[in-house]
């Protein structure tokens, strides 16, 4: 079980981290490919020689599960929520027929469904049809202010 992550605090991208099992960097041994069959060097690394060995400058912590996962949830909505795009009434029919829906339903003049897989994390995308207007947009299934609404028709972009 993990007991802490090594994270750097300016540049943690929700990828960039390592676990740290009782004291030790979970992965950090290393392979001699040069025998047969492959034996292991040395054994997992401590915080101390895993920073040194990697060339790590300062910024580097150590953070509790807790506040990783909070981390690790806003860097992923921050990566993958963005605004709604305009799509076709065929995209829209594509998209419902591939899998089956999740949360097929109206709310007022909005018929709207999730995806089933979802992209990451409970990050998915909704699409919606209101009258002859089709749009898509990525949501977090467990907050609502994410998912799409009237006002997501007049603000969705033309995708490129």
């Amino acid at each position: 079980m993990t007991d802490l992550f090594l994270i750097h605090s300016a540049e943690f991208t929700g990828r960039n981290y390592s676990s740290v099992t009782n004291g030790f960097v979970d992965y950090t041994f290393e392979m001699d490919y040069t025998q047969t069959p492959p034996v292991q060097k040395h054994g997992n690394l401590t915080v101390d020689e895993y920073v040194k060995r990697e060339g790590f400058a300062n910024g580097w912590y150590l953070i509790d599960p807790d506040r990783f996962y909070k981390m690790y949830a806003e860097k992923e909505r921050e990566l993958y929520l963005t605004g709604p795009v305009k799509i076709t009434d065929e995209d829209y029919d594509d998209a419902l027929n591939v899998l089956p829906p999740e949360n097929w339903t109206r709310t007022g003049p909005i018929e709207h469904f999730r995806m089933m897989e979802y992209t990451t994390g409970s990050i998915t995308n909704q699409y919606a049809r209101m009258g002859d207007k089709y749009i898509c947009k990525p949501i977090d299934a467990t907050d609502k202010s994410t998912w799409i609404t009237e006002a997501d028709f007049e603000n969705a972009r033309v995708p490129r």
